[in-house]
């Protein structure tokens, strides 16, 4: 491409002469003094720039060429990169299309693999639950990798899948041992949270128990909180009859309609040497601490039960045949009188002429000696009454004592284990107050008895003196 610059000398040239022109217009007298003298140097500088004019016209033909060409060579490029660009923009189009497309197929699988994994999920929560109480122990490890391995959040949905897979081949497995029944060894735990070792039989929704000594059978049942399921040991023919069964596979059994229900309810009705043995080494001691208040009741009832008090007749008949010298129909007459008041009317016979004092000292002397006597054993019921509730008391911090060793064995999800701590602690409560509020309220009545019996006996004792006072004037007179 030619250098523009010979285009402005050309119009430069021109305005030149345009300017020498106008100066040519001054007055006639300077323009034809100057014309000769300048037309030569117009006519060499129009030559020279039409020369030049001509240069420059050849000169951009030569350019025009190449140029238009490169012009129709970049118009061509242009559309055809407009077409690209249209290509270009269709293809995004149409890949954006496919994309929403894949989107939308890829949520649709999602939510079909979400719905399949929940309802995997929920088969194996159903597989677990249909699980034998028994049975718990023996699948326990597989299911914790199972879940372990299906809940991961961070295991992608092949391996979860596994998972899956591997709780429907166990599940297949399981439902294939069922038929006709199934012996596995396992472990039991008694209402005591002992734990025994033997051989457990599953025959239909029933489970049985045979220890390894074969010594104890029983029936299994759920034992919330623990891992071991529980198990109620069965006596007589029941025992040998289900030790017979799993011994030799076959066999009559014990079923249960209810499924354990029955059993469990007669189980926890339980009877009273059952009962006791739960309060320990302190519930036998407070039941023989009952057991002696309850014979020495029996003995005071007896003393009691003797005692008679004679009537006022009697008494003045007697002291009328004292004061007469009739001692032997006296005697004979106060042998009819049983317990203490014949002793007191036998004294004021043999001092019926003292005085008046000296015989009531007398007699009430013999009431006094003999109230010990009826008093006795009061003091160990009180004692009984009193010591029967701090025992209990005793028991229950034994038991508690007892119940939080078994939680730091056990922990505290196993309300089987602590039964026994928690049973002695309020079974000996129980034992406590059942020993000291009889004891109490036999102490009470005993009590008030034997001061009545006491004020009876002061009672004959007055009216025996009192009958002799009167006697005595009339015999003076």
């Amino acid at each position: 491409m030619t250098d523009p610059i010979p285009l402005s000398k050309h119009f430069i040239a021109l305005f030149s002469i345009a300017v020498i022109g106008s100066e040519a217009l001054a007055p006639a007298n300077a323009v034809a003094k100057d014309i000769d003298e300048i037309a030569p140097e117009i006519e060499q500088l129009v030559d020279s720039s039409l020369k030049e004019y001509q240069s420059l016209e050849e000169s951009i033909a030569e350019e025009k060429v190449p140029m238009v060409i490169r012009l129709s060579e970049l118009e061509e490029a242009n559309l055809q990169l407009r077409s690209e660009v249209e290509s270009y923009r269709f293809l995004s189009d149409k890949l954006n299309l496919e994309i929403g497309e894949l989107t939308e197929e890829g949520r649709a699988l999602t939510s079909q693999v979400d719905y399949v994994e929940s309802a995997l999920e929920n088969f194996l929560v159903k597989f677990e639950s249909r699980i034998n109480m028994a049975e718990g122990q023996r699948f326990f490890d597989e299911l914790e990798s199972l879940r372990a391995k299906t809940s991961d959040p961070q295991a992608d949905v092949s391996q979860r899948f596994e998972g899956f897979v591997s709780a429907m081949e166990m599940s297949l497995q399981r439902a294939e041992r069922a038929l006709g029944g199934e012996l596995f060894p396992g472990k039991a735990i008694d209402s005591e949270g002992r734990i025994f070792a033997g051989q457990v039989a599953i025959w239909g929704p029933s489970s049985y128990f045979l220890s390894d000594d074969t010594q104890q059978a029983g029936v299994m049942s759920y034992n919330p909180g623990a891992l071991e399921p529980g198990v109620t040991f069965l006596e007589g023919e029941a025992a040998g009859a289900l030790a017979a069964f799993i011994t030799n596979r076959s066999g009559e059994v014990p079923l249960d309609a209810t499924l354990g229900d029955a059993l469990t309810f007669e189980v926890s009705r339980g009877n009273v040497v059952s009962h006791i043995k739960q309060g320990g080494i302190v519930g036998y001691f407070i039941l023989l601490l009952g057991a002696i208040a309850a014979g020495v009741s029996l003995v005071k009832l007896r003393d009691l039960k003797g005692f008679s008090a004679p009537s006022a007749e009697t008494i003045e008949e007697l002291s009328r045949l004292a004061q007469e010298d009739k001692m032997p129909e006296a005697a004979s007459k106060l042998e009819a009188i049983p317990g203490v008041a014949k002793d007191v009317l036998a004294t004021g016979l043999r001092n019926i002429n003292k005085n008046v004092l000296l015989l009531e000292e007398t007699m009430l002397s013999v009431i006094l000696r003999a109230k010990p006597k009826m008093e006795r054993y009061l003091p160990f019921l009180a004692i009984t009454a009193a010591a029967s509730p701090l025992l209990g008391l005793l028991g229950t911090v034994v038991g508690l004592i007892k119940t939080f060793a078994l939680i730091t064995l056990y922990g505290a999800g196993a309300p089987n284990a602590l039964s026994s701590g928690i049973s002695e602690a309020l079974i000996t409560t129980e034992l406590g107050l059942i020993v000291a509020i009889p004891t109490l309220i036999l102490h009470g009545l005993f009590s008030r008895v034997i001061r009545t019996r006491i004020g009876v006996l002061e009672q004959v004792a007055f009216d025996f003196v009192e009958t002799t006072n009167v006697e005595a004037p009339r015999k003076e007179a």
